[in-house]
């Protein structure tokens, strides 16, 4: 009885990652003229990163941690921009820690997801 709960857990949650990449990928393609014209140009992101003022630095890590876990994201535009926005050094010690944290947050749903399996 446990182990057959378990099982309808374990494919609504795969299900539900499906459903959710899935809806990700296909906004991906809806939008996906208006979003060459921002991956394009490292300067809009610039523009785009520091317009949220003191915020900007946790802004761009939470993209760059964004751009990890969703792989269609390109990650070279938002580390050019850090670098524009906040100099060579700061822009590479956040993006280090986006990256980072994307990375942690990939590998502990991979274990999770082996888990389920």
């Amino acid at each position: 009885m446990g182990q057959s709960k378990n099982n309808l857990e374990n494919k609504k949650a795969i299900y539900g990652y499906g459903i959710f990449i899935f809806i990700l990928i296909l906004l991906a393609f809806i939008y996906q003229d208006k979003l060459k014209l921002i991956y394009s140009n490292p300067e809009t992101v610039k523009q785009f990163i520091t317009g949220f003022d003191i915020l900007a630095p946790i802004i761009l890590i939470l993209l760059l941690a964004l751009q990890v876990i969703i792989f269609i994201i390109p990650g070279p535009v938002f580390i050019i921009a850090g670098g524009y926005a906040f100099g060579t050094i700061l822009g590479g010690i956040y993006s280090l820690i986006g990256v980072t944290l994307g990375s942690i947050f990939v590998f502990y749903l991979s274990r999770n997801l082996e888990d389920l399996l």
